[in-house]
């Protein structure tokens, strides 16, 4: 595989029944990316795995981690991304004083966002959308979402006629961690879900940027279904910036899906109205790191 020959390990990321994160050095041009070793994959589905990494392969966006490399071998699989520097749990805890100033959150939401709608103006849902495969170039101060590889692999599943078992295992739902940002359509098992489900998971990464805690973490579905359940009745106020958030938050975290706000109409929301390049870029990203007193 690509990591014995072409790739030299530097240290793994993160490790599963499922796979395995390298971050790895590219032995031809020095330059730094990480490789997702997937450790089994069901043959009835390799021939359609091999199809949809080949078109995710041409996802051209600059909030999206570029897939640079695919090989299958074997029933084994291995994805070479770009190499970016902090998930947003570390970017939180490496900066906690930026993180106290809400413009921070603000624009690291609307790049998220960003992301979401060019993945799913390409039908790529994620359905596991989390702090971890939320990814940050901090020289550019730029979101990146990562790992999109996997995206849609349930739904060829699906179209081989797959056991469910096989289908969760595939989108990691199985990792309790994503439990805390799944919808709950997802956790409930619903035959038909939409790419909303990708906006229960950004509402509660918000909600954990401005808190500093996670919205719900328990450690089953119907655990995290009861917990969800009682804050879903939760009020919200419009007058000021903060109900503004508010109402942003309240729509990404509606119970209903066909109510749920997509992510092209969450940036339009006013929340968003004084972000601009400015905003976005590298300069704003500067300022704030030259300012020891942000709040």
């Amino acid at each position: 595989m690509l990591v014995d020959f072409q790739y030299k390990p530097i240290k793994l990321i993160e490790a599963s029944d499922f796979d395995k994160i390298i971050e790895c050095c590219d032995i031809t041009t020095n330059e730094i990316v990480i490789v997702r070793r997937i450790t089994s994959i069901e043959e009835s589905i390799l021939s359609l795995v091999e199809e949809k990494t080949a078109e995710l392969k041409k996802l051209n966006n600059k909030n999206i981690v570029r897939l640079l490399d695919v090989v299958v071998l074997e029933c084994k699989m291995e994805l070479v991304y770009e190499g970016v520097g902090l998930n947003l749990k570390q970017f939180i805890e490496s900066y906690p004083e930026k993180m106290k100033d809400l413009r921070v959150i603000k624009c690291l939401l609307h790049q998220i966002l960003f992301g979401v709608a060019y993945c799913h103006s390409h039908d790529i849902v994620y359905g596991n959308l989390s702090m971890r495969n939320i990814l940050i170039d901090v020289d550019n101060f730029q979101v990146k979402l990562a790992y999109a590889g996997l995206a849609g692999l349930a739904r060829l599943a699906e179209a081989v006629d797959v056991a469910l078992d096989s289908v969760r295992y595939y989108t990691e739902t199985c990792h309790v961690k994503d439990l805390w940002y799944m919808a709950p359509e997802i956790l409930r098992n619903l035959p038909e879900t939409s790419s909303v489900v990708d906006m229960w998971s950004v509402g509660c990464i918000f909600a954990e940027m401005v808190k500093w805690q996670l919205l719900v973490h328990r450690n089953t579905e119907l655990a995290q279904l009861i917990s969800f359940m009682r804050i879903k009745r939760k009020s919200y106020k419009e007058e000021d910036e903060d109900g503004k958030r508010s109402v942003v938050s309240k729509k990404m975290l509606c119970w209903a899906p066909n109510q749920r706000v997509t992510a092209c109409n969450a940036l339009k929301h006013p929340y968003f109205s004084d972000v601009g390049e400015y905003f976005r870029g590298r300069d704003y990203w500067k300022a704030l790191l030259a300012n020891n007193n942000c709040v």
